[in-house]
């Protein structure tokens, strides 16, 4: 459609503006095929910026997005990941490229360690409509269920951020104006 023309274009020129070095893209189901496109059309513009994917769908199925122009897939969750592949470390674990395999091949990040994160919900520029916005609260990382066309669900472990650290964001959510939750 022609507003998916124009949103490609638009988010091109943005990134294309900032130079970057690196580039990382979650990829979803809702997403896959506009990051297809994307990807072309960045690597005309920034021939020399790496491009590395993550999320749900590169996780667990993969080989096809090597035949666009992208340097490396991170399987797993990317918090610790994302940033050791900025950084050109060795032995990521998850990392996947044409040549190279990690012995680990989902990155798994512990939950004390993202609770240990600035919350990323109290940026300055999202404090002037929270009031008018939905906001996800992560509570968990898993996926109980086992639908069929879910790769989310295939690895089986559920695991909980402390209850107390999430009553704490959610207070301090709904003094800041915070609403409407999702969990």
């Amino acid at each position: 459609s022609l507003s998916s023309i124009v949103l490609l274009y638009n988010t091109l020129h943005k990134v294309e503006a900032y130079q970057p070095d690196v580039i990382g893209i979650s990829v979803y189901i809702w997403n896959a095929e506009y990051v297809k496109e994307w990807i072309v059309r960045i690597r005309e513009v920034l021939p020399n910026c790496r491009i590395v994917l993550g999320g749900p769908e590169v996780t667990y199925e993969n080989d096809g997005w090597f035949d666009l122009p992208i340097d490396a897939i991170l399987q797993g969750e990317g918090e610790i990941t994302f940033w050791q592949y900025v950084q050109n470390k060795e032995d990521v674990d998850g990392l996947k490229t044409r040549e190279y395999t990690s012995s680990v091949p989902y990155a798994k990040v512990p939950i004390s360690y993202l609770e240990s994160l600035e919350s990323p919900y109290f940026l300055e520029m999202d404090k002037k409509d929270m009031d008018r916005r939905y906001l996800y609260v992560e509570t968990s990382r898993g996926c109980p269920y086992h639908c069929g066309y879910c790769m989310a669900s295939l690895d089986n472990k559920l695991r909980f951020f402390d209850i107390e650290e999430i009553k704490r964001q959610i207070l301090s959510l709904i003094n800041k104006g915070g609403r409407v939750f999702k969990f």
